[in-house]
């Protein structure tokens, strides 16, 4: 076992931050990617092309703006501005709730929906945003169980049922967004 872990790290397979990235779609030409998350972080360290490349990390700039840091092929990073890439959300199959970038998937759909004319492609947007809303509180939600496991751990007396409710609605809140998630690939163009 121990061996074929060391030939996965060595073929770069193990460990490898892009290796089970979430995958961006830049679709546009000649998209800068910077060294930091702002426009004026310095130079651009590369330029992409309708490419596909691994999602690592967001962050707001301090002027509201999402930007994402992604892999290029050459495996240095760099930043994006939100607003240059699709979350490819068919590409990324199958769909997994822990891997949605939920900020990324709400500033793509947010954007395009005032824009969007089309009742179809309206519903779609709607649904991806639903699905990051979904993702957002599943996240709070875990967080919440875990502070609460914890708490009880460390003997502080805890509300009767408040663990027991946080559970709960997690694994509704997994539900729901395997419901929104189904119906977001069947509305498939």
């Amino acid at each position: 076992m121990r061996a074929l872990a060391v030939m996965l790290m060595a073929a770069g397979l193990l460990w490898s931050p892009a290796a089970w990235a979430f995958q961006v779609l830049v679709p546009y030409q000649n998209i800068q990617v910077r060294p930091g998350p702002d426009i004026r972080s310095g130079k651009p360290v590369a330029r992409v092309s309708n490419q596909m490349l691994p999602l690592l990390d967001s962050t707001y700039s301090v002027d509201g703006e999402l930007w994402c840091r992604i892999q290029l092929p050459n495996r240095q990073t760099g930043w994006i501005e939100s607003r240059y890439l699709d979350p490819a959300l068919d590409r990324n199959a199958p769909l997994r709730l822990v891997e949605l970038p939920a900020p990324l998937v709400f500033e793509f759909a947010r954007q395009r929906l005032t824009q969007e004319t089309q009742p179809r492609q309206q519903q779609r947007l709607t649904l991806m945003m639903e699905l990051a809303f979904l993702k957002e509180q599943w996240e709070y939600l875990r967080s919440r169980e875990n502070f609460l496991e914890l708490s009880r751990r460390v003997g502080i007396a805890l509300r009767n049922g408040e663990l027991e409710d946080t559970i709960r609605r997690r694994q509704m809140t997994e539900q729901r967004f395997q419901r929104a998630l189904s119906t977001f690939q069947r509305s498939s163009p």
